[in-house]
């Protein structure tokens, strides 16, 4: 039994939180360096939310690992709708995890931090477009990904109740 009164597991639950915590941290980080211009926050909760995205992925692979695997147990006809949704969701996080860590190795790997602390960063121009111009896509895609997984999670647990299937080594 999870948390939220469903049949997911212990593991699912804590994972759903912390890619919701994640696309939460990515909001704040985006409004510093928008609204707000502190490079230095906007540093801190993109890191922040990067690791919350480890910590999902994490728990998900140690998931499947130790527990049962759930299949989506609705209708034939509902079906149809959830596992087209489900590959969207699925090409939509991998993008997304894999422009993240593009942009956080990248970034990380081209800040200088000056000798007077962390309120300016020394970026070159043509990366600070790239970033701002990628960095957007990657921000909705952020946000696309966990409300896609947030209604997964809801179609597969609250909704209708999972399949189980055990998969022997």
């Amino acid at each position: 039994m999870g948390l939220f009164g469903t049949s997911a597991s212990l593991l699912t639950d804590v994972g759903l939180f912390l890619v919701q915590l994640s696309a939460f941290l990515a909001f704040i980080g985006h409004r510093f360096i928008k609204k707000m211009r502190h490079p230095s926050w906007h540093h801190f909760t993109m890191i922040s939310s990067y690791a919350m995205l480890w910590g999902f992925l994490t728990l998900y692979v140690s998931n499947y690992l130790l527990n049962d695997v759930s299949y989506f147990g609705g209708p034939s006809e509902i079906a149809l709708l959830y596992y087209p949704f489900l590959l969207l969701h699925i090409i939509g996080a991998a993008t997304m995890g894999l422009l993240t860590t593009y942009f956080i190795i990248s970034g990380i790997k081209r800040t200088k931090y000056p000798e007077t602390g962390w309120n300016k960063f020394n970026f070159e121009p043509t990366y600070q477009n790239r970033h701002k111009t990628l960095g957007k896509l990657v921000f909705w895609l952020w946000y696309a990904t966990a409300v896609s997984g947030l209604i997964v999670y809801i179609m597969l647990y609250v909704i209708f109740e999972p399949k189980k299937t055990i998969i022997l080594s």
